[in-house]
């Protein structure tokens, strides 16, 4: 309806109380005489004449509820006029016109971020992508019905970049040059993972839910792997009952507390370890291990890291032996008798000491 802007200006200055009356003013009169001239010039035209509103405009197109339309787009303004109801463009989970910003965007302004600090911020990166590999990581119940728990593994290894070897074959597969790798995307009966080396991976604890049901998993090696930490150590359990050969090295979220887990995997013949920058008591470590597990031989080990300081032996020994479910009676008596021998003064000695004839 509306001709022009000016138009719909002087329309809704003239319409807006009611339909027009005899006693109107000089400037009716002057709005008639332009409506008059507007129409003669659209019947010399030979276009067809637009027809006056002559009744009042009703309240919803007047646009009193509505915010000053200099703030909005005219789209979204007169969008705004036919449909009330409609949530305009920024009505979002962010923001909304009733209720302002939500409260995710106050905690992100309240955030105590300093932007000047790298280390802040690579500190904040590096979380956003452990997040998101957790969330990539996940368990997919229709992975593993379409392929089954040994290929859905294989898979998801082998996506990742590492490389899985199959039972009674000798080749590894990883991917080529191209970035693909060739083995069965359907599945296969009688067909088992016997390896996984993760070398490279950034695997994380969330990985192990599908690699604790790999069922004759035998070899496992975790060379710099940057998320590999102690929870992924303890889920090693779930493979307790195959698992023969561990490799960790270069791993730096491995702490004491995770080694320890590893008395679980009573069936483990060979573990490396090397480049364990976080490990303490490594050769402590090793050696208790070693007598938990019967068969177990721990290699990378120095002669200088199976030498803890004297002072501390005992309760570093005895830690570590608690870790493991080691101690006994007896181990509490001879701690309790070292303990008094220590605190022993020059005058207990004299009286121990025997006379020389």
């Amino acid at each position: 309806i509306l001709h022009t802007c000016e138009l719909s200006r002087l329309w809704s200055r003239t319409f807006a109380n009611g339909p027009r009356q005899k006693n109107d003013s000089d400037s009716t009169d002057s709005t008639d005489s332009k409506t008059s001239q507007l129409n003669d010039a659209s019947v010399k035209n030979n276009l067809p004449q637009k027809s006056i509103w002559s009744e009042p405009i009703p309240e919803y197109l007047r646009g009193d509820h509505l915010p000053d339309p200099v703030r909005n787009t005219e789209r979204e303004y007169f969008e705004a006029v036919s449909n009330p109801d409609k949530k305009a463009y920024l009505d979002t989970l962010l923001y909304s016109r009733e209720r302002g910003i939500s409260r995710t965007v106050s905690t992100w302004l309240q955030w105590n971020l300093n932007i000047n600090d790298d280390q802040e911020i690579a500190a904040i990166i590096e979380k956003n992508e452990f997040m998101q590999h957790k969330k990539d990581q996940r368990y997919l119940e229709e992975r593993e019905k379409a392929l089954g728990p040994e290929l859905a593994a294989a898979h998801f290894i082998l996506a990742r970049g590492g490389a899985v070897r199959f039972v009674g074959r000798d080749q590894w597969h990883s991917k080529d040059a191209k970035l693909s790798y060739s083995i069965p995307r359907i599945k296969v009966p009688n067909l088992f993972v016997e390896a996984v080396d993760a070398s490279g991976m950034k695997l994380t604890y969330v990985g192990f839910d599908i690699i604790g049901k790999l069922s004759q998993l035998k070899f496992l090696k975790f060379n710099n792997c940057p998320y590999f930490n102690d929870w992924c150590l303890s889920r090693l359990q779930r493979v307790s009952q195959t698992l023969e050969c561990l490799e960790i090295s270069n791993c730096p979220g491995v702490t004491d507390n995770g080694l320890a887990t590893l008395h679980c995997l009573q069936k483990l013949k060979v573990l490396r370890l090397s480049q364990l920058s976080n490990v303490k008591h490594l050769g402590l470590l090793a050696l208790l291990l070693e007598e938990h597990i019967p068969e177990l031989a721990v290699l990378g080990v120095t002669e200088e890291e199976l030498e803890p300081v004297s002072c501390q032996h005992r309760g570093e020994r005895r830690l570590v032996r608690a870790l493991l479910g080691c101690l006994d009676d007896a181990d509490d008596l001879v701690d309790q008798k070292m303990h008094e021998f220590n605190k022993m003064t020059p005058d207990d000695y004299k009286r121990f000491a025997r006379p020389i004839d």
